[in-house]
C-alpha cells in the first residue's frame, strides 16, 4: 500500500503544470507539488503532486510496451487530522504521454506516515496559505 500511495501521491492532472516545486527525493523518485494547484477549504488542502522515477516502472496492469516514467495525481490533505487521500492519478511514459488514468477515485482518508514523502507533502501543503 505504501508503494501504491507513493506512486499516486504523485498524485492525476496532466504533468504539464509549470510551477513544480521539489518537496522530496529518495532512491526511487523525486517528488514535486505544483504550487499553482494548491487550494484550501478550511482544513483541507488540495494539490497536484508528481513523481519522476529514477528507473522506469513496468506495472503489471499495463501493456509490455508501456514504460512508466512519471505519475501525477490530485491529492487532498486534511491538515487537522493528519490524513490524506488520492482523488485521481495518471501515469506517463518516457515521452510525457499519458498511458493510464484512474479517473475519479473514491478513496478513503489514510493516516500520514511519519518520515515519508507523504509526510513531507502534508507538511508542505498544510503550511501553505492563499495569498
Amino acid at each position: 500500500m505504501k508503494f501504491f500511495f507513493a506512486a499516486i501521491a504523485l498524485a492525476a492532472m496532466p504533468a504539464y503544470a509549470e510551477n513544480w516545486k521539489e518537496i522530496d527525493r529518495d532512491a526511487t523518485a523525486t517528488y514535486y507539488v505544483d504550487a499553482d494547484s494548491l487550494s484550501r477549504n478550511e482544513e483541507i488542502v488540495s494539490l497536484t503532486k508528481k513523481a519522476v522515477y529514477r528507473v522506469s516502472l513496468w506495472p503489471v496492469q499495463l501493456s509490455d510496451n508501456a514504460t512508466v516514467k512519471e505519475t501525477a495525481g490530485v491529492i487532498e490533505e486534511n491538515c487537522r487530522n493528519r490524513h490524506h487521500r488520492v482523488l485521481s492519478m495518471d501515469m506517463f511514459n518516457l515521452f510525457g504521454e499519458r498511458i493510464w488514468s484512474s479517473g475519479k477515485m473514491r478513496r478513503v482518508w489514510e493516516s500520514v506516515e511519519p518520515n515519508s514523502n507523504g509526510e513531507r507533502t502534508h507538511t508542505f501543503a498544510c503550511a501553505w496559505t492563499p495569498g
